[in-house]
């Protein structure tokens, strides 16, 4: 049980220290003033990266012990859908309807879009 908390919080611990990296690299390239942008792209890497990795233990075995340090672990704390609600909230307060009917499903969708193309990049018989 402790082996297994462990290797939880270094997941953990991975995920968010590479969700601050890129939040911090989009902002210097020039989304500071758009921080639900950010929220965005992390988002929709992390929906890839779960598609792929599903894909990628479902084929692989050897994947398959680690699957939960993947998905409870690093997934987790790499994005969050409590940030994504934040600022979906902040643009409704600020009345920036569209703004925020567009972030909705862009996050949605291409979230939807982006896991999907995990699955299948993960088909491929590149590994």
């Amino acid at each position: 049980m402790l082996k297994n908390l462990f290797f939880l919080s270094i997941s953990g611990s991975l995920g968010t220290i590479l969700r601050v990296l890129a939040i911090q690299l989009l902002q210097s390239l020039g989304l500071k003033q758009h921080l639900h942008l950010t929220t965005l792209f992390v988002n929709i890497l992390g929906c890839f990266i779960a598609g792929f990795f599903w894909k990628l233990c479902e084929k692989e075995s050897v994947l398959e012990a680690y699957q939960f340090y993947i998905f409870a672990g690093f997934l987790a704390a790499f994005t969050t859908f409590s940030a994504f609600s934040l600022d979906l909230v902040k643009l409704i307060d600020k009345q920036h309807y569209l703004s925020a009917l567009i972030y909705f499903l862009s996050s949605n969708i291409f979230g939807l879009l982006a896991c999907l193309l995990g699955i299948k990049s993960a088909s491929l018989k590149l590994f």
